[in-house]
């Protein structure tokens, strides 16, 4: 069975939500109608003319995202990575040589990228897993919750796909999260060599950046 992007936002949004519903001790419908109603404000801050007032530090700004977006964004990538053929190759390349990628992600929180390369490397049937290591970089620290979430949710697709014997799965994702800035070009350079990965992927631009 392939992967499908909201096969795997599916258990993080029911998670996310029954946390909410017990914390603040509300009903999963109540929960939903929250999101659904976040989810139509962004959309219109999203069309304005203007820089849209978006707060992910709250949680159904976050969950709502994650409903109407991730996919979307997710698939834009994936799309991005399966397409350039430069990039594809280059990928491939990296995959094939040390078996492990690095990707440093500025202001990629959420985890969208890595749906994308968990479909992206499922689909090239390589025969061998890829270690795929995301450095991220993010002013929102609240993302990591849904990150990592993603993470065990495509663990667990390859689980129930390929067995719990890791070296049958197509990549094994590793993330470790940094609270930054990445309009702050000062910031950066005391974040230590963040520069010597293999991919660099911008948020919102239409092309990752590639190491040369």
């Amino acid at each position: 069975m392939p992967v499908k992007f909201f096969d795997l936002l599916r258990p993080v949004l029911t998670s996310r939500m029954e946390y909410v519903a017990r914390h603040e001790k509300l009903t999963m419908e109540q929960v939903r109608e929250m999101i659904l109603s976040e989810a139509e404000r962004n959309s219109k801050e999203w069309r304005s003319n203007r820089i849209p007032n978006l707060n992910y530090r709250k949680t159904e700004c976050r969950l709502a995202y994650l409903y109407i977006v991730a996919a979307a964004n997710a698939n834009t990538f994936k799309w991005i990575l399966s397409n350039d053929k430069k990039l594809k190759q280059y990928v491939l390349d990296v995959a094939k040589n040390k078996r492990r990628l690095k990707v440093c992600a500025f202001g990629a929180g959420p985890g969208t990228e890595l749906m994308a390369f968990a479909k992206f490397l499922d689909e090239q049937q390589l025969g061998y897993p890829v270690r795929v290591d995301f450095q991220l970089l993010d002013l929102v620290r609240e993302w990591q919750d849904s990150w990592n979430a993603i993470r065990d949710a495509i663990d667990a697709h390859y689980e129930t796909q390929h067995g719990v014997d890791q070296a049958r799965w197509p990549i094994m994702p590793t993330g470790s999260f940094t609270q930054q800035d990445v309009t702050d070009t000062e910031g950066l350079s005391n974040l230590g060599d963040i520069w010597s990965q293999d991919l660099f992927v911008v948020s919102n631009r239409s092309r990752p950046l590639r190491q040369q």
